[in-house]
């Protein structure tokens, strides 16, 4: 990815030996789905930008398989994401989950377009004493200059009408795509965004490489399994406390490649 973003860098040799993201089969992926953006309600703040409530599940099931497998904290994670939308929905899904942390610009912004309530929830700032501990949510506007070991970028855009929005900036695409030093997940519609010059590069790239797909490949000390998207509903299971450890290879055939949770555990007893 990075030919694509900078063809003219080459990796310094510091980089070379930075840990992989043992909980993930990959440090680089792009989970695929077609399945559309939320259709904003005119009468509210949200009418203004742009969300994708399905992202939202996807993404926060991979944060909470990072954090529940004891590999990474929190404050070792950053959601980034376009619009403002999106990042008002994620503020309200995780606030009741962790610590939260959002840059001044982001906040202020959220709260003139109506879309937070600086009264209803507790958000970080640079001062706040415990940064160290927090989730990281920003817009990418806002995160340049930053870094953090896993990046997980939400597109958000899905619509039949093929509008990509603010992703076709290259500016925000070479933010958005180079700010993560051990792991980075997009999740996103590939074939939407595939239209945008650079991202049609970012994908043919992935897709080579076997990089892009409709779930993520997680890593387990024994085999693999690949959890993510099945008929529009996003499946996360809690590997670590409720999968025994079995061989892959003693799962029926007849198993569809994607497994949902329920299917999976009752193969297994």
């Amino acid at each position: 990815m990075r030919a694509t973003l900078y063809p003219y860098l080459e990796d310094h040799e510091s980089t070379h030996g930075r840990d992989a993201v043992p909980v993930m089969a990959d440090r680089v992926w792009w989970l695929d789905h077609q399945v559309p953006e939320d259709v904003p309600d005119p009468r509210s703040a949200t009418a203004k930008s742009c969300s994708n409530a399905f992202e939202v599940e996807i993404v926060v099931g991979l944060v909470e398989h990072l954090v529940n497998t004891n590999e990474y904290d929190f404050k070792d994670i950053t959601i980034l994401t376009p619009y403002n939308g999106q990042l008002a929905a994620f503020t309200e899904r995780l606030s009741g989950t962790c610590s939260l942390w959002l840059s001044e610009t982001d906040r202020e912004s959220l709260i003139d377009d109506g879309l937070l309530d600086p009264e209803d929830i507790h958000l970080g700032g640079k001062t706040d004493v415990q940064i160290s501990t927090m989730l990281k949510l920003a817009t990418i506007d806002n995160f340049q200059g930053e870094e953090s070991r896993v990046v997980i970028l939400s597109t958000v855009r899905s619509n039949p009408e093929g509008r990509v929005g603010f992703l076709r900036t290259p500016n925000r695409i070479n933010v958005g795509c180079s700010r993560a030093r051990n792991g980075f997940y997009i999740v996103g519609n590939a074939s939407l965004i595939r239209g945008v010059g650079m991202w049609h590069q970012i994908v043919d790239a992935l897709s080579a490489k076997g990089k892009i797909g409709p779930g993520f490949r997680i890593e387990e000390p024994s085999f693999t399994l690949f959890f993510g998207v099945l008929e529009g509903i996003a499946l996360w299971p809690s590997l670590r406390c409720a999968m025994p450890r079995r061989n892959l290879s003693s799962l029926p055939p007849s198993l569809p490649e994607i497994l949902p949770t329920r299917w999976l555990l009752e193969s297994l007893q």
